[in-house]
């Protein structure tokens, strides 16, 4: 999705300039890239680069070439690869699109990690649910399924699934999670969706995709301006009580007294709510737009 993609363009023209994703970004959205092939590969970055090239060029050969090798390596959970979901998601495309065994990468994925619960944990169980065929399960990250299904053409995106990975992602403030792959990840699937939904009618398709972004922004702006007002209200009310209590009377200031317990629990309730601010502002934004029928 076009505007959805250039609200975020800083984001990506970032990410652009780095190395280690460089590539993965440029394969993705379709911009200028160019690899050089390299025969035998033996380094993560060159192999990184040799499976984008095989995925683009539809090139089960290529790959194979060198990833018959690779898959005879033992890694263990001190291997910096094995955590490079990127790496790790780009294998499991050329596998499962060139029909490949998906036991070695099965087996390098349940390899035991201080992974913990988080979204680094979720992002592995949809690797290896991916790998199983099992591109419905509830456990898994659905906008690594989208871009999933749209690299490989495996299968067909089914609707439901597309409904919800679009409305989860529309619920979340950009960037939607502090890990790259998946912010990268969560826009392509934006675009995958959008585009897939309305190919047959380029029209609607300019505007909606025009409404859609302008929506987004909008609704996030409006959430911060609400949360903003309320801190400043509350910033405002506090110098004006102390104001009040400067210039009150000795039998006032008792009553100011119990309002200054009144404002120091107001005080601590700010904090929090400074603290959680980004929270604050995507439970607003979700309400706003659940207001208005989105």
């Amino acid at each position: 999705m076009v505007s959805l993609i250039e609200l975020k363009s800083d984001y990506l023209k970032d990410l652009i300039v780095k190395d280690e994703i460089s590539e993965f970004v440029k394969f993705l959205f379709e911009y200028d890239l160019k690899i050089e092939q390299v025969h035998s590969p033996n380094n993560v970055p060159d192999i990184k680069k040799q499976t984008i090239l095989s995925l683009i060029n539809n090139d089960s050969l290529n790959f194979k070439s060198f990833y018959s090798a690779f898959e005879r390596r033992n890694p263990d959970n001190q291997t910096n690869w094995i955590y490079d979901n990127v790496f790790l998601f780009l294998l499991i495309c050329a596998v499962k699109k060139f029909s490949l065994e998906v036991f070695w990468l099965k087996k390098v994925l349940l390899i035991p990690t201080n992974l913990g619960q988080d979204e680094s944990s979720k992002i592995r169980t949809t690797f290896i649910n991916i790998l199983n065929g099992n591109y419905d399960s509830p456990d898994n990250i659905g906008s690594i399924v989208v871009v999933f299904l749209h690299i490989t053409g495996i299968s067909d995106l089914k609707q439901v699934h597309s409904n919800n990975t679009y409305q989860s992602l529309n619920q979340k403030l950009f960037p939607f999670s502090n890990i790259d792959f998946l912010n990268i990840i969560g826009l392509k699937a934006i675009d995958i969706i959008i585009l897939k939904k309305d190919l047959s009618n380029p029209e609607v398709t300019k505007k909606l995709e025009s409404f859609h972004g302008k929506f987004l922004q909008r609704t996030e702006k409006t959430a911060k301006w609400i949360v903003n007002i309320l801190l400043l209200s509350t910033v405002c009310l506090a110098i004006y009580f102390f104001y009040k209590y400067n210039n009150a009377s000795e039998d006032n200031k008792k009553w100011f007294d119990l309002s200054f317990s009144v404002l120091s629990f107001a005080g601590t309730s700010l904090m929090t709510v400074f603290d959680n601010r980004k929270k604050l502002i995507e439970w607003i934004m979700i309400r706003l737009r659940s207001l208005w029928g989105y």
